[in-house]
């Protein structure tokens, strides 16, 4: 219960068996297209690409809901149906998600798994996967950055040496709100991540 889910494995080798996930699987059967095109992919773990809470999946419909001739399942038919617990007080299936309203501390679980299965579901069928930004890229920009940070370094501690020491700091506290920015609004704009695939 201390990990938060963010990543998923579409498949597995087992005794030398690619076996798929349980999301891979219903999506191969459901639209072999958007399977193939995930497993074309050739990612061995996958960002978990997160669009919906548990409050946004409707209609949850109870087993006992599930009876012949009710109207109230036609909302189902041509849908994906995952069967799970959805109880948000079940321990038992519930998982930290980045929906986790406490960014800190103690707090509860906010997901059963069902809910993380259709997030998984549905991101594979939009096919609006978190890519990677290429490590050439992330290299070069690192470079130029560290650069940059060495010139100015040099220039303040022998220029200005009595105030290096709170501009190096300045510089640091800079870098790193400009990165956490960059980095927030390539996920959110165009779903890169600047972290190693």
């Amino acid at each position: 219960y201390e990990k938060t889910i963010r990543y998923f494995k579409p498949r597995e080798n087992v005794d030398g068996a690619a076996i798929n996930s349980f999301a891979a699987e219903i999506v191969k059967l459901y639209d072999p297209v958007k399977y193939k095109a995930l497993i074309e992919r050739g990612d061995a773990i996958e960002f978990i690409n997160y669009t919906r809470n548990r409050q946004h999946f409707v209609p949850v419909i109870h087993v006992d809901e599930v009876t012949p001739g009710n109207p109230a399942l036609d909302v189902l038919k041509g849908k994906i149906v995952i069967l799970g617990t959805v109880d948000p007080n079940d321990l038992e299936d519930l998982h930290f998600t980045p929906f986790n309203k406490a960014l800190a501390g103690r707090s509860k679980p906010d997901m059963n798994g069902a809910f993380i299965q259709a997030n998984i579901v549905e991101m594979i069928l939009a096919e609006n996967y978190v890519n990677h930004v290429p490590w050439l890229v992330a290299f070069l920009v690192a470079v130029l950055l560290t650069y940059a940070a060495i010139i100015f370094n040099v220039f303040y501690f022998v220029e200005k040496h009595i105030w290096y020491h709170f501009f190096a700091k300045m510089l640091q506290l800079v870098f790193l709100i400009i990165l956490v920015f960059v980095k927030l609004q390539l996920l959110r704009n165009w779903n890169l991540s600047l972290d190693e695939s």
